[in-house]
C-alpha cells in the first residue's frame, strides 16, 4: 500500500457547509481514498458507538457495558494497525495509540490516559502540504463536545510553499494548519481546532504544537461575509471577491493570518502571561489580547503587501480578511455572555467609524480603503501603548485602564458598575470582586449590529411574499423538539404546556435508513431512543422529555403515521421545522454535478413535501402553527460547484412560499363563512377583530448560519 497526495485539496468547511472539488489519486490498492477504506469506516463506526457508552470524563462507568466496549476498542485498535502503513510519518504515534487503547480496556475502562500517544504525536515536525494524519484520542472539542469521548479524525496539512517561506521570517514552530477529511461526531460541530490540552491524560506535558482547521475558518468567512455584504449593500474589494469565490485561496489567507497571530501572543511589551487560560480576569481583557494579535498580523501584512509575488498578494488579502471577519462574523457570533471575540469586532468597527474610514450612510456600508490601514494601525498602537504602560501598573490598575480604553470607543451597558465607578469595597478587595462586577453583556451590541444580526437571521428575499416571514430559531416552549440525527430521523416531538414542535430530516442515503429506532445494547434494550444514530446532541433535550423516531428502511414516508400518532396522543403541534441536510457534490457542472448526487439531495425535498402535507390538517396543528425550512445563501448566489444543492434548496423555498399562500387563502376562506372542509370549525369573527386577536400562520425560511 502507498499513500499519495490529492491532486486538488479537499474543501471542507463547517459540518453543514461542505464543498469538495478533489480529484484524488488512489491511496490504496483498490483505488478508494482513505476515507472510504473499510478499516477507516470500521474505526469511525466503532468510535461513534463507543461514545454512547462513555461518561463525560471518558470512562465507561457501567460494568454491563464493558464487554461491548472491549469489542469496540479492539475494533479501533485493529483498524489503526491496518491503516498505519498509510501514515509512515506517524508510525510511533499510532503504535503508542494502540497501546493506550489496549491498556485502557485492560484497566477496566476508567478515566482514559493517552499521555504516551499524545507525547508521540508531533505533527509540527511534518508540515508538508497535503500530508495526511490519522488522529485518535479521547478528547473534548472546543465549541463542540464537552465530553472526553473517543474521537477519530482524518485530516491533511495545509502548508503551501509561500507559507514555508514566510515561516522563515515569522517563525512559529508550534503552529499546524489542517484540513478536515472525515471525522466522528465531536467534530460534526463548530469546532475548528485540535489542541493537545483537550486530550484525556494523567498529567500535563509541555505542549509542542497546536492545530487549526483552516478549511472551516475559511468556509465560515466566505458564508458570513457573502451574506453580510448583501445585507449591508457593501461593494466588497476585488480581493475579497476573489476569496468569496475560491475556498482554496481563502484557506491560504487564513493560514498566513493565523501563523502571525499565533506567534504574537508571546511577543511585544507584555505586562502579563499571554496564555490567559491560566488566569481569571474580566472578559474584555481577552478581547484586547485577541484583537492585539489580529492587529499585529494586520500591521505585518501591510508591510508585506507592498511588494510583489504570492506573499504580497496573500498579505493584502489578510488585511481585508481581518477587517471583515472581525466586524461581520465575530461581532454577531455566539451568545452575549462574556463574548470577548464579539467585543473585539465591536471595538474595531466603532474605531473605524469614529475615525471616519467606515461609513454607514443611507443603509449602505462603505470604506475609505486607502485610509483604513492607518486607522487600524492607530488602534494597534493604542493597545500596545496600554500594554507598555501597564508593565508599571498593578494588575487591577491595568484592568481599569483597559476598561477605559474600551469604553472610550464602545458604549458600556447603562447598568454597568464599572461604567459608574466600582464601589470602594470592591476597589479595596480581591481581584475576584472586580471580575464579578462585570456584566455578562458589559458592552451591548450597537444598533448597527442589532440590525445586522436580525437581518442575518432572516431571509429578506421573501418579504414580498404574502405572510412569508422569518423564523427565529429560539425555543419559546418549556421543552423543544430534539434535532434529528445524522442517520435520517423522520420526526421528533417534545411535550410542553403549549404543545409540541416537530422537526424532520430526511437527507441520507437508503442504507442509512435501515437503522432501527431503539437501542439494542443490554442496558437500554427496548427503551425509546434519546440519542439517535451517530449524533448525541439530542440527548440533553431527550432528558427534558423529547421523543425521537428513526425512519425504518422499509417505511419510506412515515410522516402521516407520525402525525396520526401525535394526534392520537393529544399533542397540539405548534410548529414543523424541516432541518437542513448534508451537502454532497464536486466542483464544476460537467464533471461534478452528477445525477446521482442530485437524487441524493432530492431526498430532502421529497421528505419536506411529505412531512408538511402530513401536518397540514387543521385538526392536527395549533391555529397559529408555524412551518419552516432552512435556507442557504447559495440560492441567491449559486455556484457551479454547488448547482445541485442550490437547485434543491430553491425548490424547498418555493414549497415554503406555496405553503404561505395556502395559509393566506385558507384564512380568507374562513373569514366570513363556516369552513366547508371542516364543518366543526366555528364561524370566524369579523376579519378585523380576528386579526387583532391572533396572527396568521407563518411559513418561512431560515438562512443557515454558524455560531
Amino acid at each position: 500500500m502507498s499513500l499519495t497526495a490529492s491532486l486538488a485539496k479537499s474543501i471542507i468547511g463547517e459540518p453543514e457547509v461542505v464543498e469538495d472539488d478533489r480529484v484524488t489519486q488512489p491511496l490504496v490498492e483498490d483505488g478508494r481514498p482513505v476515507e472510504q477504506q473499510p478499516a477507516w469506516l470500521a474505526l469511525k463506526e466503532a468510535a461513534t458507538a463507543l461514545q454512547q457508552l462513555q461518561a463525560q470524563d471518558g470512562s465507561v462507568p457501567d460494568p454491563a457495558d464493558h464487554a461491548a466496549a472491549r469489542t469496540l476498542a479492539a475494533t479501533i485498535a485493529a483498524a489503526i494497525r491496518t491503516l498505519a502503513p498509510l501514515f509512515p510519518h506517524d508510525e510511533t504515534y499510532l503504535a503508542a495509540s494502540i497501546v493506550d487503547i489496549e491498556q485502557w480496556a485492560d484497566g477496566g475502562f476508567g478515566v482514559p490516559d493517552f499521555l504516551a500517544s499524545l507525547v508521540a504525536f508531533q505533527p509540527q515536525q511534518h508540515r508538508v502540504d497535503g500530508l495526511a494524519h490519522l488522529v485518535v484520542f479521547p478528547m473534548y472539542t472546543q465549541n463542540g463536545s464537552r465530553s472526553r469521548f473517543v474521537e477519530a479524525v482524518l485530516c491533511e496539512v495545509i502548508w503551501p510553499e509561500f507559507v514555508a517561506e514566510l515561516e522563515q521570517t515569522y517563525t512559529n514552530g508550534l503552529f499546524v494548519s489542517l484540513r478536515l477529511i472525515d471525522f466522528t461526531p465531536g467534530y460534526d460541530t463548530n469546532s475548528a481546532v485540535l489542541f493537545p490540552e483537550t486530550v484525556a491524560m494523567r498529567e500535563v506535558p509541555t505542549f509542542t504544537w497546536g492545530a487549526i482547521f483552516q478549511d472551516r475558518e475559511a468556509a465560515r468567512f466566505r458564508r458570513v461575509v457573502a451574506a453580510a455584504s448583501d445585507i449591508t449593500k457593501l461593494e466588497v474589494p476585488a480581493g475579497t471577491a476573489r476569496m468569496l469565490a475560491d475556498q482554496r485561496l481563502t484557506e491560504e489567507v487564513f493560514v498566513m493570518w493565523d501563523l502571525i497571530h499565533d506567534r504574537s501572543h508571546m511577543r511585544g511589551d507584555l505586562p502579563f502571561d499571554p496564555f490567559m487560560i491560566k488566569q481569571r480576569m474580566p472578559f474584555f481583557l481577552y478581547s484586547l489580547e485577541e484583537l492585539r494579535c489580529d492587529l499585529t498580523a494586520f500591521r505585518a501584512c501591510v508591510a508585506l503587501g507592498e511588494g510583489e509575488g504570492e506573499i504580497a498578494d496573500r498579505a493584502r488579502l489578510v488585511q481585508q480578511a481581518v477587517i471583515f471577519d472581525r466586524i461581520f462574523r465575530f461581532a454577531i457570533t455566539g451568545s452575549r455572555v462574556r463574548n470577548y471575540d464579539g467585543l473585539g469586532g465591536q471595538l474595531l468597527f466603532a474605531w473605524l467609524h469614529q475615525h471616519g474610514v467606515l461609513h454607514w450612510t443611507d443603509t449602505q456600508l462603505a470604506f475609505d480603503w486607502n485610509e483604513v490601514p492607518a486607522a487600524v494601525i492607530a488602534l494597534s498602537d493604542a493597545i500596545d501603548r496600554l500594554y507598555w504602560e501597564s508593565i508599571d501598573r498593578p494588575k487591577v490598575a491595568h484592568w481599569l485602564a483597559a476598561y477605559d480604553l474600551v469604553r472610550s470607543v464602545v458604549t458600556p451597558h447603562p447598568a454597568s458598575q464599572w461604567a459608574r465607578g466600582l464601589p470602594d469595597e470592591v476597589l479595596a478587595g480581591a481581584p475576584k470582586g472586580y471580575t464579578d462586577a462585570v456584566l455578562d453583556d458589559e458592552f451591548p451590541l450597537s444598533m448597527f449590529f442589532e440590525a445586522l444580526e436580525e437581518d442575518a437571521r432572516c431571509d429578506r428575499r421573501h418579504r414580498g411574499d404574502h405572510r412569508a416571514g422569518c423564523l427565529r430559531l429560539k425555543p419559546q416552549c418549556r421543552t423543544w423538539a430534539a434535532p434529528s440525527s445524522r442517520t435520517g430521523a423522520s420526526g421528533a416531538a417534545a411535550a410542553s404546556p403549549r404543545g409540541a414542535w416537530v422537526t424532520h430530516r430526511g437527507d441520507r442515503a437508503s442504507d442509512e435508513r435501515e437503522r432501527c429506532g431503539r437501542r439494542t445494547d443490554a442496558r437500554d434494550r427496548g427503551r425509546p431512543l434519546r440519542r439517535v444514530g451517530h449524533d448525541a446532541r439530542g440527548s440533553p433535550l431527550g432528558a427534558l422529555g423529547a421523543q425521537t423516531a428513526v425512519r425504518p428502511g422499509r417505511s419510506r414516508h412515515p410522516s402521516p403515521r407520525v402525525a396520526a400518532r401525535l394526534h392520537a396522543d393529544g399533542e397540539r403541534i405548534d410548529g414543523v421545522l424541516h432541518l437542513v441536510g448534508r451537502w454532497r457534490g464536486r466542483g464544476g457542472l460537467p464533471p461534478g454535478q452528477t445525477h446521482a448526487d442530485y437524487r441524493f439531495l432530492e431526498i430532502g425535498l421529497t421528505a419536506l413535501r411529505h412531512v408538511t402535507r402530513a401536518f397540514d390538517r387543521p385538526s392536527r396543528v395549533a391555529r397559529v402553527a408555524r412551518r419552516g425550512v432552512v435556507s442557504v445563501a447559495a440560492v441567491a448566489r449559486p455556484l457551479a460547484g454547488g448547482a445541485n444543492y442550490a437547485a434543491v434548496k430553491a425548490a424547498e423555498e418555493a414549497w415554503a412560499r406555496a405553503l404561505a399562500q395556502g395559509f393566506a387563502k385558507r384564512l380568507l376562506a374562513t373569514a366570513d363563512t363556516r369552513c366547508a372542509r371542516h364543518p366543526g370549525v366555528p364561524r370566524a369573527r369579523p376579519r378585523r377583530a380576528r386579526e387583532q386577536r391572533r396572527p396568521a400562520p407563518i411559513a418561512g425560511c431560515v438562512e443557515r448560519r454558524g455560531p
